[in-house]
């Protein structure tokens, strides 16, 4: 980002920088982003009860964000150095554990690292959801379960196109890999769904044919994607 601010901008800066799972599914395309900037807060998805304000909770996803350019720094390098740091994950490992988590992980580490630099972090419900590595099936069971996870996960989309979205979501959804498994299958780690036919995949391609218009005649948001698949 760095580099294409000081190569291609002569030294101007992104307004956002985004970090996009490559195994992300949209369920709706990306919504419009400069009226996001107006919340001078990273925003991160709304899935979980893991995600929800206050006590135990409200630890950050790390499956996307929507990063203003003045928290990137914290954002892109702070929070991925402390991840790196052996030091670091021993120093705050007991603290990570009494508050609100089991272990540290990367969403642990990335709400040290907004706190500690007082980042202001909040929940959006992006329409999106990420492939688990057994197949086409997505993994928002955990609590509160498969249909309120996918009713958040969808709560941006309007119409009917919201329930659409919602039972696709539901039809390809797996038991959680956190233990939490509405169909009480045999083993708790396990992953079942119908597996999401890959013709969805041209859902993408016709959003693309439908914005091209919308997208030349309106004023761009100067915002740089950074691709994740961690």
């Amino acid at each position: 980002v760095e580099e294409a601010e000081t190569a291609w901008r002569g030294g101007r800066r992104y307004d956002a920088v985004l970090r996009v799972r490559l195994d992300s599914f949209w369920f709706a395309p990306l919504p419009s982003l400069r009226p996001l900037l107006a919340t001078g807060a990273v925003l991160v998805r709304a899935a979980s009860n893991a995600e929800q304000p206050g006590g135990f909770s409200n630890v950050p996803s790390d499956q996307f964000a929507f990063v203003p350019r003045d928290h990137a720094e914290v954002y892109f390098v702070q929070w991925l150095e402390n991840l790196a740091n052996e030091t670091f994950i021993r120093n705050v490992y007991k603290r990570v554990q009494e508050r609100w988590n089991k272990y540290i992980g990367g969403e642990g580490s990335l709400r040290l690292a907004f706190e500690e630099h007082n980042v202001p972090y909040d929940r959006h419900p992006f329409p999106f959801a990420v492939f688990r590595s057994t197949g086409r099936c997505f993994n928002v069971g955990q609590p509160p379960g498969t249909m309120e996870g996918c009713r958040r996960v969808a709560a941006s989309i309007g119409g009917a196109a919201f329930e659409a979205a919602v039972q696709r979501c539901v039809n390809h959804t797996c038991c959680s890999s956190y233990g939490f498994c509405e169909d009480q299958g045999s083993s708790p780690w396990s992953c079942r769904c119908r597996p999401l036919p890959p013709a969805a995949d041209f859902d993408f391609g016709a959003w693309l044919l439908a914005g091209a218009a919308a997208t030349a005649a309106a004023p761009a948001l100067e915002a740089q994607s950074a691709p994740s698949a961690a």
